[in-house]
């Protein structure tokens, strides 16, 4: 067991790691900074300081000795080789699913390195996540004066600049919900603090508390303080999806030692029951009901030969982060990519707490409600959730 110096100094080691994680989680808001002073952010320099985070991360991997066993490289491997096959047959190619790929599993690689965790770190960083939160909230303009998210996303995402029309007084273009906003109790807004977009806000805050929810188990005070940080968290970002996995994972708390097939069935358990509500929720219509269809009228209209292929009938670009996956890797491909991203060849992980069907519960649900899951900002976090908590297969050999 280690001695407090020993603690220290091992937390110390720890520095650099965090400090990339941060930077991957916020360099987007440095940039929409920078481009509402200067006006000179584009998508090639998105691209550059993305390839540069993830760099980054890759080196903290040689120079902290990160471990991996062969059989999680195999899982990656096939992945990025069903993106290859996937992209052949269909004649076109799209690198973010090869990004997603390889970076997913890099992340959950780099999070092995958080032993022990840095807590406080981590609740510190919330704090000022949420601090600036409720400084967006209470002062709008001047959140869109310094960093004017509408202004960063139309400079360097294409769908955003084709929506010229759609105008939300310099935040986020999906921050003005359409039909009100359900949590927002300050203004008409919903918040994206440093995430500059509420889902990335929402996701953050649920992988947060699925990670306090371990490492302040038996702490009361504690846990609750971090509830009551991620929950508000969530209702300043209006992210209903964010609010019910956060109560839910405080459920799952109840099972110490769930068996390994409960995360695997929780994976079929929201997918499946997606459907069904789909199919339920689809005779009334409205807002859930069209969310949902963007990920299953795909289905509906697809052959078991096309869902193998990957050759899904994409209807907006990154509107569901299921059929995203499904279209870069295949049915195969898309099954690899979720052992690899939620490490699900390590049974030990799977049944050493709550936290592994919490995060399939969160993974999957926000995979039907878009794409923001697999985005850097928020990966990194999910990566360095599976790879703190878990413990990847024992017979390993040294990257470095």
């Amino acid at each position: 067991m280690k001695t407090a110096s020993g603690l220290a100094e091992s937390q110390k080691n720890l520095r650099l790691p965090f400090a990339v994680a941060i930077f991957c989680a916020t360099f987007n808001f440095g940039l929409a900074v920078l481009n509402a002073v200067a006006g000179s952010v584009n998508t090639t320099v998105v691209t550059l300081v993305q390839v540069l985070a993830t760099s980054m991360v890759v080196a903290c991997l040689f120079k902290y000795r990160a471990r991996v066993s062969l059989g999680y490289l195999y899982v990656v491997v096939g992945v990025a080789s069903s993106w290859v096959m996937v992209s052949a047959y269909k004649g076109s190619h799209d690198l973010s699913g090869l990004y997603g790929a390889v970076s997913v599993p890099i992340f959950v690689i780099f999070g092995t390195l958080f032993r022990p965790f840095p807590t406080r770190w981590l609740m510190r960083f919330v704090l000022v996540v949420l601090a600036i939160a409720i400084f967006e909230t209470v002062l709008p303009n001047l959140y869109v004066a310094i960093a004017n998210p509408l202004s960063y996303y139309r400079a360097t995402r294409a769908w955003v600049a084709a929506q010229q029309a759609a105008d939300s007084d310099g935040l986020y273009v999906g921050a003005i919900r359409a039909g009100g906003s359900v949590f927002s109790f300050f203004n008409h807004h919903r918040a994206g603090s440093i995430f500059l977009e509420p889902l990335s806000l929402g996701y953050f805050a649920s992988i947060s508390f699925i990670l306090f929810s371990v490492l302040y188990r038996g702490q009361g005070r504690r846990l609750f303080s971090a509830f009551c940080a991620c929950v508000l968290m969530s209702l300043l970002a209006d992210t209903r999806i964010s609010t019910l996995i956060i109560v839910l994972t405080m459920a799952l708390m109840v099972v110490r030692r769930p068996p390994a097939i409960a995360t695997w069935t929780m994976i079929a358990v929201v997918y499946v029951g997606g459907y069904l509500a789909y199919q339920w929720i689809g005779k009334w219509g409205g807002d859930l009901a069209y969310r949902l269809s963007l990920s299953y009228e795909s289905f509906a209209n697809a052959s078991f030969g096309q869902w193998l292929a990957g050759d899904l009938r994409v209807l907006t670009l990154g509107d569901s982060g299921l059929v995203s996956m499904l279209g870069n890797y295949g049915l195969i491909g898309f099954a690899l990519f979720m052992v690899a991203a939620l490490n699900l060849l390590d049974i030990a992980w799977l049944r050493s707490s709550h936290a592994p069907v919490a995060i399939a519960l969160y993974f999957c649900v926000a995979s039907l409600f878009g794409s923001a899951m697999l985005s850097i900002k928020t990966s990194i976090f999910l990566g360095i959730a599976v790879g703190a908590l878990g413990k990847l297969p024992s017979r390993s050999i040294s990257h470095a």
